[in-house]
């Protein structure tokens, strides 16, 4: 997507959870899926490389070369995301205005 849109800044994760917790965006994943995840996959604890059964809500933060939060998505409810088109819309935006 970085390509097809122009956009050049950096995309970062957090695949070891450590800055969802720093943050208040993790939540205990409980027994009755932690069971479901050791049946069907994925291996929670390799994929986070602890065993504290945490995963992140639905987050997405675009921060200006300033270190400013220009926009900001959390939702507690799991299942929603971010549209990825508004998601781009606030990266554009913030692009036009740094200029």
């Amino acid at each position: 997507m970085t390509d097809h849109n122009k956009l050049s800044d950096t995309l970062l994760s957090d695949p070891t959870i450590k800055f969802t917790q720093d943050f208040g965006l993790a939540y205990k994943v409980d027994a009755d899926t932690m069971m479901a995840l050791r049946t069907y996959g994925p291996d929670l604890d390799a994929a986070t490389g602890n065993n504290l059964h945490l995963l992140p809500v639905p987050a997405a933060y675009i921060v200006n070369r300033d270190g400013k939060i220009v926009f900001s998505y959390y939702n507690s409810n799991i299942q929603k995301r971010v549209d990825p088109e508004v998601l781009l819309r606030a990266a554009k935006m913030m692009l036009s205005h740094s200029h």
